[in-house]
């Protein structure tokens, strides 16, 4: 599948890793800043054991990209996983609006931290031939690796 996969933070980057280990086209999609710099410089973005490793090694067999939020939003992706801080739910409505003008068949993933209600409202922003789903991140720092592939 070719998932894109949205957000800097923890679970944005663990999802990224664990779905392109598995055999998944993966685009890690990050918002300008601190972690696109440091991941695009080939550095540790997070102190999480395993996770550098393993983003380094997709990267290298090229199941991993990474990519800006302003890129073009490709029309061959399968699904989409957003993976954002509470305070960033207004990048999340740009990505959804964008989804929306393809109207094509898409699964999307909440995996956000937003107030509650939130997937209702990106939800209703969708093409009728896209759906959205909400997964809570229960990701436990120090061990994300092993908290998410269970």
């Amino acid at each position: 599948m070719k998932i894109n996969v949205y957000g800097d933070n923890l679970c944005a980057l663990v999802s990224a890793a664990i779905f392109a280990s598995v055999g998944h086209e993966i685009c890690l999609c990050l918002p300008d800043g601190y972690i696109k710099n440091t991941l695009q410089a080939g550095k540790e973005a997070y102190p999480e054991p395993r996770l550098h490793d393993m983003l380094q090694q997709q990267l290298a067999e090229h199941r991993l990209s990474f990519s800006g939020l302003t890129q073009p939003i490709s029309h061959d992706i399968d699904a989409v996983f957003l993976a954002f801080s509470a305070k960033d739910f207004n990048l999340a409505e740009q990505i959804v609006k964008q989804l929306a003008q393809h109207d094509q068949p898409l699964l999307v993933i909440n995996q956000s931290t937003f107030v509650l209600g939130s997937s209702e409202k990106l939800a209703l922003r969708l093409a009728s031939t896209q759906s959205l789903v909400y997964v809570p991140d229960f990701i436990q720092e120090g061990m994300a690796i092993d908290s998410m592939a269970r």
